[in-house]
């Protein structure tokens, strides 16, 4: 699971921090409006493979152009 807070945006781009399990330390992720992609980057130290990072990148994609939503702060969970 992630936390994810909103850190910024501007007209390019959303960052996102994300906290793996719900812990401490963060990790960054943005998201670009034009090109509709996502990427990792700064990758918490809690995150060793980049899973996390990958599953918060792409949550975030998701939430911003299918939900047209950047909310401030959600848990992302997964089974």
């Amino acid at each position: 699971m992630n936390k994810l807070i909103f850190k910024e945006a501007n007209e390019d781009r959303v960052v996102y921090r994300y906290y793996p399990n719900g812990g401490e330390a963060f990790g960054e992720v943005e998201y670009f409006f034009k090109t509709k992609e996502s990427r990792v980057v700064r990758r918490s130290v809690e995150d060793d493979t980049g899973h996390f990072g990958h599953k918060a990148a792409s949550k975030i994609k998701t939430v911003i152009t299918e939900e047209d939503v950047m909310p401030r702060s959600f848990t992302q969970a997964w089974g």
